[in-house]
Order: structure tokens, then sequence, then C-alpha cells
């Protein structure tokens, strides 16, 4: 699952948003893992090599086999997945990317290439993980290489029944070029012994098998590993007034609604694009709160508090890059301001509501539903458990249609800031057709 945080900052009247991302992954999952490869894109020295035996290198006879998970999303370069070499030649598997199309290649390096074997495009994405399985037939002099079930084949290679584990991924002593690529769950082996390399590490050179015991070095590593644990700032925008964030559930983008532009952001891709808009946001923005629609395509802003009499308070932005507009919807306000609060929809993505938050010295717990026809934030009444006055709460969609859940945050029962506060962690279904709260 992908969370997302942003920080806001004022500093001297400049809003700075920065977006910050982590994966967060169940104990036993192992998609965080792996081994990025610094490519083309680095400088010579600083591309990655990885030794999958530096010391001690076995020998593999009759029947050789090298699986592992590979992410390739290189639309530009030629580089060298792996090679393994004996005395008299070196075999490798390279990558190229030619006519919009993405090939691996299997070869008798400096001789003739014996496989070509094109890719998917929806394979050549990051994160975007395959499986590769090759097997080589010392005996016979044949290759076998299975990707997503598909199965290759090629002979005359001139094996001669035995071969040295000299396997190195990425740049090796013949080739330097390296694609853009990720590797994990790789192992080797022939008909009587194997090796399985997780490549878990988050730190240092050495690469360790299954049992914990070294046999391979890797220079210039990334660790994919560490993207889970340690924030990684990956886009910066500053603006004189305030804006907001959210997230498109439909495109899976992230998008930043300023004074007099959207600004789009792919985290798949890192890149982002800005849209001025078509006409004048109608409202003022204190805080930038605001609710995505993807029913309807688009993100409503709002502002309960402290903005001036008669001027727009709800609004709607298109969220249609070719047409990006405000529509005002009304100008409802609250006696006070509810910091930190939760927001949702109903199941039909028809009714917002907004629960509990801070404000005057007191934590609030009602649910409010904005009411369109008659322009108001009006209390809606929940049966069912009591959930105490809070704010810094977290809400997300639950398991049942119609349902959601909300978990913790910070406040007390009385709702009284002066008695003080606390952090509850607690966990509430809240059930938006009947409207009922289950503990």
């Amino acid at each position: 699952m992908l969370k997302i945080y942003k920080l806001l900052f004022r500093v001297n009247k400049i809003f700075i948003i920065v977006l910050l991302f982590t994966l967060c992954f169940q104990a036993l999952n192992t998609r965080a893992q792996g081994l990025l490869f610094k490519s083309n894109d680095s400088l010579l020295t600083k591309r990655t090599s990885f030794h999958v035996f530096n010391t001690d290198i076995p020998e593999f006879h009759h029947h050789v086999f090298i699986n592992f998970d590979l992410s390739l999303w290189d639309n530009a370069n030629l580089g060298y997945v792996f090679n393994i070499a004996d005395k008299d030649n070196s075999y490798s598997l390279s990558y190229l990317y030619n006519n919009n199309t993405g090939y691996l290649n299997f070869n008798i390096d400096s001789k003739s290439n014996k496989i070509k074997i094109p890719l998917q495009r929806a394979f050549l994405k990051k994160k975007r993980w395959m499986k590769v399985e090759v097997n080589l037939n010392l005996d016979a002099g044949e290759v076998t290489i299975t990707i997503d079930h598909k199965i290759y084949h090629a002979d005359k290679l001139g094996f001669k029944g035995q071969i040295p584990a000299n396997i190195i991924f990425g740049k090796n002593q013949f080739y330097t070029e390296v694609p853009n690529m990720a590797i994990k769950n790789m192992s080797v082996g022939d008909d009587s012994k194997s090796y399985f390399f997780p490549l878990d590490e988050w730190k240092g050179n050495s690469v360790h098998d299954k049992d914990g015991e070294v046999t391979g070095t890797v220079e210039n590593p990334v660790w994919l590993i560490n993207q889970s644990y340690f924030w990684s700032p990956v886009f910066t925008r500053a603006f004189n007034n305030v804006a907001g964030l959210n997230f498109n559930t439909t495109d899976q983008s992230l998008f930043i609604f300023a004074k007099d532009s959207l600004i789009t952001f792919d985290s798949e891709l890192n890149t982002h694009t800005s849209f001025a808009y078509k006409n004048k946001l109608p409202v003022p923005m204190v805080l930038g709160k605001s609710a995505f629609n993807p029913r309807m395509n688009k993100v409503f802003i709002y502002e309960l508090f402290d903005i001036p009499a008669g001027v727009p308070s709800v609004a709607a932005l298109n969220l249609d890059k070719n047409n990006p507009t405000w529509e005002t919807i009304g100008k409802a306000t609250l006696p006070h301001q509810l910091h930190h609060h939760n927001i949702f929809y109903d199941l039909k993505q028809d009714d917002m509501y907004l629960f509990g938050g801070y404000g005057s010295y007191k934590y609030h717990n009602a649910f409010l539903k904005y009411n369109d026809t008659t322009d108001k934030w009006e209390k809606a009444v929940f049966k069912g458990d009591v959930i105490t006055p809070r704010f810094f709460a977290a809400t997300g969609i639950s398991d049942t249609p119609g349902e959601i859940f909300l978990f913790g945050g910070y406040g007390n029962e009385s709702g009284n800031q002066v008695v003080g506060g606390k952090q509850v962690y607690d966990l509430f279904r809240i059930n938006l057709k009947d409207h009922t709260v289950k503990k």
C-alpha cells in the first residue's frame, strides 16, 4: 500500500509543499526488497556490478539454472542484465529498446545473437516484476529461457559440459552498459547444488545467501528495502499563497490546487505537469481543505471559518486537464474552526461528511453533512457507540460498501481542552447508510 504524506510549511509568507513517500508492506512480504542498479544514467565508475560469487567460485556441471525476478523500465538504452563466462566463450542476457519495443537477447558475446525476446509494454515499468528462468544444458549445448510462461529455445552454444559460476549482473569485465533495472529472489545452481539470494540487504557491498553466508559482492548498490524504511523527498514546490493537496484515485496521481493553476504529480514516472485554470478560483483559501469525488472527477474545496461574509466557501474544480474550471457551490461556514477533522463521502459519492476536529479550545465529535440545497453544514445523527471528541483521527474505506473505519486521534471524553487530552487507539466502523457506529 502506498502511503502519501504532505508537509506544509509557512516560511516568510511562502507556502512550501514537500511530498515524501514510503511503501508499507507486511513483515513477510518481500516486494520491498531487491537490488536496484545504477545504470547508463550514472557515471561509468558509479554503475552497479554484482558478482554473484566473488571468491571460492563453484563449478557447475551438465545443467545450470539462473532464475530471478527482473524489473526493467528502460526505453532508451542498450544494457547487460547478466554475463557468464568460461575460458572460451562469454554468454550474456542483454536488453535493447528499439522501435518502441524492448527486447531481451541471449548472446554468445562477440559472435552471435541466439534468442531475441520481445517484451510487452506492460512489463516495462518500474516495480513491475517478471520472472526470468534461464536453463543451460551444458551437455547438449542448449539454452531455454522462460519469461511470463513463454518459452524460448536455442542450441549450438558450444558448452563444454561444465562452466565456472562466473556470473556477473550489470557492469562486467566485457561491457559497461547497464539498463534501468532491478533484480530480486535470485537462485542459481545445477543438479547437485543450488544457492538462493533474497537480495534483502540494506547496506554494504556484501551479498548473503539465504543461510546468511557471504558469497558475493556488489559495487555501487542501491538496496530497495531502504525505500520502505527511510523518507525520500521527491518533489518540492513553493507558493506565495495557500495551496491544497489531494490524491486522484482514478489515475493514481497527486494533484496540487494553487491559486491560479492545477499541478499534477505522477509518482511512478516522477514527473509533474501544470495547467492554468480557465476561470478564477472563487474561494479564498485559508487551510486548503478538499475532498476528491471520483464519480464526478472533481475536487471539492471548502473553508469552514475565517473568510469574509458573503464570499464563496465551497467550490468544485473540474479535473479535466483540457478544461480545469471552477464552479461555485455555496457559502456555508461554521461559527468555529475544525482543525484536523476527517472528511469522507457516502457510497454513491453524493453526500460529503465531516467528523471531529479542534477549534475554540474544544475537541469535537459531531458528524456534519453538507446540504447543497440549503447550503449548510447540518448535523447528522448517528446511533450506536459514541466516538469521544478528538482530532488527528484517521479514516479509510472499510471492507463493507457504504462503511468507513475511523481509528485513533487525540482528545478527551468531555471535549474541553482545559482538562487536557490524550492519544486514543480505538477503532470504529461507521455505516453511512443506516447511520450507525460500532466500536
